[in-house]
């Protein structure tokens, strides 16, 4: 008799990792936040290159960070229930502060 997974409902397993609401779910715990915060930043980042060309004020700065930049990020802080390594933080510090100073921080 063949296992009911694959009988009746025609289950697939995933052996590495599944999407769900956008979010990257693996069975590493340790590689789910590089899962899944690596290419936000990397969107970000393209997507904040630009908008540098556009110029805006400080102001307008401001409010791209605060409607475009931080819901995407928040967003993955509240679905995913682990720490966010440092480095993770860090990097997105320095998106930002880049975008804000229009120079790179070290």
């Amino acid at each position: 008799m063949p296992p009911l997974h694959g009988r009746k409902f025609k289950f697939k397993l995933v052996p590495k990792d599944i999407k769900y609401l956008d979010i990257k779910v693996s069975q590493d715990l340790e590689e789910l936040p590089w899962l899944n915060f690596n290419p936000i930043l990397q969107k970000i980042k393209t997507n904040l290159e630009k908008w540098e060309k556009s110029k805006l004020t400080l102001w307008g700065n401001a409010d791209i960070i605060k409607m475009i930049v931080a819901p995407q990020f928040n967003y993955l802080l509240m679905m995913l229930p682990i720490t966010i390594p440092p480095a993770i933080l860090k990097k997105y510090d320095d998106t930002v502060t880049h975008f804000f100073m229009g120079r790179e921080e070290s």
